[in-house]
């Protein structure tokens, strides 16, 4: 028996529209400075008081919101702009944006996942809900996300990309090499693939990683990301004043860059300067305050240089910060049994 389509599109449709109709109004936005900062915002609200039928307007508002990270507010916007027309996937993907940065997971996915049913082959939304995926560890579901894109378009390099991402993430390393190559391939100017790749083959040693990370920074001079991975290739080759200009120019692009600062430091420490390598742990401390690896080499020196109660404090602290940080409880105990 034939199915009538249409009949069914529209029933999809008008119960969506009913769906979306049921929520309330978006509230005001209040001119309170303090809340408001961005005047756009007020512009916006100013048309939409002008011409309160035009989702448009509740979905610029929404983006402005959503920069402001008033998550709230923008999902208001964003339900109100959908009970005009519920088939926008652009408002879909902004609604999922909303979501997923508010963190209601659960809502994003939902909602991606409801946009495919509607619109399988549509790539945006099958790239974006394979992003959210990866972003949660979802790793086996974005996979198979990748897996539908890869069917439509069988040669598109952002599946290839996410698909390196996934399996960089699980410890597929050769498969990830292979995928962000593909992505590459696709795309010679692919800048995340070539970084992807390339942090892989620095972190094994392999001479192809000066290629690719090079190729990379030709399209973003001096990126700080780039540069940092050039000086991991240097420093796995031994290479130690060709790492230590690598991670200068690193911290000279972003002097909060705090594993440059202790990459720096572990080579002064492989040159038995224990001085000069508790130097460059301190200021990866000050850079982030929060690094537990910081906190643990600056007070491995601190041991070193007879500091017991400088590298007590920092070896706790970096507990503190990362409570299963096998290597720091070591590293206390046994500085306690010295004692």
């Amino acid at each position: 028996m034939k199915t009538n389509k249409t009949r069914i599109w529209a029933g999809i449709f008008l119960a969506v529209l009913f769906l979306y109709s049921c929520f309330p109004d978006p509230e005001p936005i209040s001119d309170d400075p303090l809340l408001v900062q961005n005047p756009a915002i007020l512009e916006v609200s100013k048309l939409i008081n002008d011409d309160p039928g035009n989702p448009m307007n509740y979905f610029s508002r929404a983006t402005l919101l959503h920069d402001e990270g008033m998550y709230d507010e923008a999902e208001s916007d964003m339900k109100k702009a959908m009970s005009f027309d519920s088939s926008n996937i652009d408002f879909r993907h902004m609604l999922s944006d909303i979501y997923f940065d508010a963190e209601k997971d659960a809502d994003a996915i939902s909602l991606l996942e409801e946009t495919i049913s509607l619109y399988p082959e549509n790539i945006p939304s099958l790239q974006k809900l394979s992003e959210f995926q990866y972003l949660l560890n979802m790793n086996g579901a974005s996979l198979e996300t990748v897996d539908k894109i890869m069917d439509i378009s069988p040669k598109n390099k952002d599946g290839y990309y996410l698909r390196g991402l996934n399996l960089a993430d699980m410890g597929k390393t050769e498969e990830a090499k292979t995928a962000f190559k593909s992505a590459v391939e696709q795309e010679p100017a692919f800048y995340d693939a070539l970084l992807e790749w390339g942090t892989i083959l620095a972190n094994e040693g392999n001479a192809e990683a000066e290629k690719v990370l090079n190729n990379a920074l030709a399209l973003s001079p001096k990126n700080p990301d780039v540069l940092f991975e050039l000086g991991n290739y240097h420093m796995s080759k031994e290479e130690d004043e060709q790492a230590l200009d690598y991670f200068r120019q690193t911290v000279l692009q972003d002097n909060q860059y705090a594993d440059a600062h202790i990459n720096s430091g572990l080579i002064f420490l492989d040159r038995d300067s224990v001085e000069g390598a508790w130097k460059f742990f301190n200021i990866a401390v000050a850079s982030d305050p929060t690094y537990p690896t910081a906190y643990y080499y600056r007070g491995l020196c601190s041991a070193m240089l007879g500091r017991t109660k400088d590298a007590e404090n920092d070896f706790s602290q970096a507990l503190e910060l990362a409570p299963g940080f096998e290597e720091a409880q070591i590293a206390l105990d046994k500085l306690r049994e010295n004692e």
